[in-house]
């Protein structure tokens, strides 16, 4: 965020924001700002959950990029970046045994999945956000169950809270009460 607009909504609030980084309770480094006027004192200890730790086993092949591609400019936290694949915006291959980068609505969240070249399945996407499996699988319209497309599925959870970090600091309500 802009600090231009961090200002005007403190302003309008007339509250500072707590910055809280999702790393703190889950896999993901997500650095994000709350307003409340809940109290906050302290944080939590950073999870030791990884990236490895929300993948799943027994990936579709849908999931698997099928396209030639290169891999350039390997290191440890980013592994590398993805070439010749010109359809997507983020081009960084994530290193599974480091904390995921926060996650967006993008599509093409690269990983190397014994070897071969895939991005995060909608589940993985959910445990990053700390939600539970599937919890973005279903929608109702019109009174009906309806299946959600992996990409609205990508939209909303690149767009969503991290579950946890709420939950950590709702806890301050307790000395409300």
């Amino acid at each position: 965020m802009l600090k231009k607009w961090e200002n005007i909504i403190n302003e309008a609030l007339k509250i500072k924001p707590i910055v809280f980084n999702s790393s703190l309770v889950s896999g993901q480094n997500r650095l994000r700002l709350y307003w409340t006027n809940i109290p906050f004192k302290n944080y939590p200890k950073e999870s030791d959950i990884l990236l490895k730790h929300i993948l799943q086993d027994n990936i579709e092949d849908k999931y698997f990029i099928n396209k030639s591609y290169t891999i350039t400019n390997l290191n440890k936290k980013n592994m590398g970046y993805v070439n010749n694949i010109n359809y997507c915006v983020r081009k960084e291959i994530h290193n599974i045994n480091y904390k995921a980068g926060a996650l967006t609505k993008d599509k093409y969240y690269f990983i190397l999945d014994n070897l071969k070249l895939r991005i995060l399945t909608p589940i993985e996407r959910e445990r990053l956000q700390t939600l539970p499996d599937d919890y973005t699988k279903y929608g109702i319209l019109n009174n009906k169950t309806i299946l959600i497309s992996d990409s609205r599925r990508f939209n909303v959870l690149g767009n969503c809270w991290t579950v946890e970090a709420l939950t950590y600091i709702f806890k301050g309500l307790k000395e409300m009460i």
